[in-house]
């Protein structure tokens, strides 16, 4: 969550049990990973989004880390 994202949106939630929570997204876009054991990477760019889920009224993390998906292909 170092880099600086391309987007980010803050929303709040609430779990079936009624604890107030607050999610954030966050979205990189064209990240490049490294190429490795002779597979080529370079050409091939993806979206990464980051997901986090604190807690609203403490503002700790729900989970230890955050998630990440890897979002890649066309969307036509």
């Amino acid at each position: 969550f170092e880099l600086e994202a391309d987007e980010h949106l803050e929303f709040e939630a609430q779990t079936a049990q009624g604890r107030k929570l607050q999610i954030q997204l966050w979205r990189w876009d064209k990240m490049m990973i490294r190429s490795k054991n002779g597979n080529i990477m370079k050409d091939k760019p993806f979206s990464l989004l980051g997901v986090k889920v604190l807690d609203a009224q403490t503002g700790k993390p729900v989970f230890k880390r955050g998630l990440f998906v890897a979002i890649a292909g066309s969307a036509a």
